[in-house]
């Protein structure tokens, strides 16, 4: 009943996919822009006026250039068109270049409704990092793929500083050969620590900086409430590392990359979980693109795609749920 060849399950995630992508567009123009997080945010860096960018070329010159409109909300209208079509295009190329989509399944289910509707300029900085990834030479990274994910991303969005530096460390140590494996495996309790006790870290680290450094950003200092999904969140991806961290068949290189990003999460967390979340999906755009999230194997059995897309179709559902305002 279920013994679906590996052909025709890897065109019905692919019909999956682009069923999401429908789905996404036509519930954000149906409820308009307004009804979505972060919406009065981008009104705010639309002025001409707002300061607070570093590149972000692109989008910088769509929300603050007449020429993209009269008003705030129509330049948006067209920073929200110009950045879905890019998303829908790359998204579309890896369906057509990736022999397998159960990844991509996975990680559109989960992530796609904030990267069309929310996250408008990072989107493209996000799955164009999976795009790299999933193609890249025997699935590592290396300075070429760090280099045009950078030039990519200073279009979009100022996230792309922290993942290049983060990367390239991450590089750098790998060439000089400091870590082992099983130490790196060894600093994952502390870095859940410093995800438990993120207001303490933030109080003592407030005696060591001026709030004037930080400027308008200054709010990240102010002790917040995590909600226990936050935490449960931040222990899978954890628990995911622990897996990743402690297979001999990932190279070295790619588990350096990978405690680095999940270093760079738990440092962010202690500032702001919000910011720490949205920078998590390249965390789990890396380890999809590079082994699936460890479920290649279980994809392997046929009965596996039935189950898989209903599952994440609620995923979708409950994410999307959570974004309307």
């Amino acid at each position: 009943m279920f013994n679906l060849n590996f052909s025709l399950r890897d065109q019905v995630y692919k019909v999956y996919i682009v069923m999401l992508i429908m789905i996404t567009i036509y519930i954000y123009y149906h409820y308009g822009a307004k009804a979505f997080p972060d919406y009065q945010g981008y009104l705010l860096n639309a002025d001409p006026n707002y300061s607070g960018y570093f590149f972000e070329y692109l989008a910088r010159a769509i929300l603050t250039l007449d020429l993209f409109g009269s008003t705030p909300e129509q330049r948006l209208d067209v920073l929200a068109f110009v950045v879905q079509s890019i998303n829908v295009f790359l998204i579309l190329l890896l369906l057509l270049m990736r022999k397998s989509s159960y990844a991509l399944a996975i990680f559109c289910s989960i992530y796609l409704p904030l990267l069309m509707t929310t996250v408008l300029r990072a989107g493209p900085l996000y799955i164009f990092t999976f795009f790299v990834t999933s193609l890249s030479f025997r699935k590592e990274l290396g300075i070429k793929e760090i280099l045009v994910v950078t030039l990519f991303g200073v279009f979009f969005h100022d996230s792309v500083l922290l993942i290049s530096v983060t990367l390239f460390l991450a590089l750098f140590i790998c060439k000089i050969d400091m870590f082992s494996g099983k130490s790196l495996l060894y600093s994952l309790p502390f870095l859940f620590f410093m995800i438990l006790f993120n207001n303490e870290i933030k109080l003592l680290a407030m005696n060591f900086v001026d709030p004037q450094w930080l400027g308008h950003r200054d709010i990240y200092l102010l002790p917040s409430n995590v909600s226990l999904i936050k935490y449960l969140y931040s222990f899978v991806l954890i628990l995911l590392g622990c897996f990743f961290l402690n297979d001999s068949g990932v190279s070295m290189r790619n588990k350096l990359f990978l405690f680095f990003l999940l270093s760079l999460y738990s440092c962010t967390f202690i500032l702001s979980n919000v910011v720490a979340i949205r920078l998590s999906i390249f965390y789990i755009g890396f380890l999809l693109s590079i082994k699936d999230c460890f479920l290649h194997k279980i994809e392997l059995k046929p009965e596996f795609s039935v189950v898989l897309i209903p599952v994440l179709f609620f995923v979708y559902v409950y994410n999307f749920r959570g974004l309307l305002i």
